[in-house]
């Protein structure tokens, strides 16, 4: 639900007018913002975890940085992820505690993408009465600093 949190937050920010007409003294109201935040967190999450992400993925491997590695008779990216996968599982040293922690690392990692892309979308995209309006360049550059 963060991820959704922050991008409706700044969208608040950036678009006042598009929440002008929500009472947020109608519980009706903020159920149904709460569940178009997580429908949107959800959205902007899966986007970044499955495209963005595997893209840079992908792109590391071509080029030979990181893991997985090209096997040496490799039927490809997918084989090569698959095994690197498994490997990475059944390793004995490997802990259930030290995967936990890769897992939080991961879902943060994700989660500072979202808000540096956030900043950026909406320092260059926001109405003329919005909170955004003078910060707008700041904003795009604090996105920019976040996401390097």
């Amino acid at each position: 639900m963060l991820p959704g949190v922050l991008v409706v937050g700044i969208a608040f920010l950036a678009h006042p007018s598009w929440f002008a007409k929500l009472d947020f003294k109608s519980w009706q109201q903020v159920v149904v913002l709460a569940i178009i935040t997580i429908a949107v967190g959800n959205t902007w999450f899966a986007l970044n975890r499955h495209g963005l992400h595997q893209a840079v993925d992908y792109l590391l491997y071509l080029k030979g940085w990181g893991a997985p590695a090209k096997a040496p008779r490799s039927k490809g990216y997918l084989d090569d992820l698959g095994q690197y996968v498994s490997k990475s599982q059944h390793a004995p040293e490997t802990s259930a505690r030290a995967q936990e922690h890769v897992a939080f690392r991961a879902s943060t990692v994700l989660l500072i993408l979202t808000l540096g892309e956030a900043c950026v979308v909406f320092g260059f995209w926001h109405s003329s009465n919005s909170r955004l309006e003078d910060r707008g360049l700041a904003t795009t550059l604090g996105g920019l600093v976040v996401l390097a």
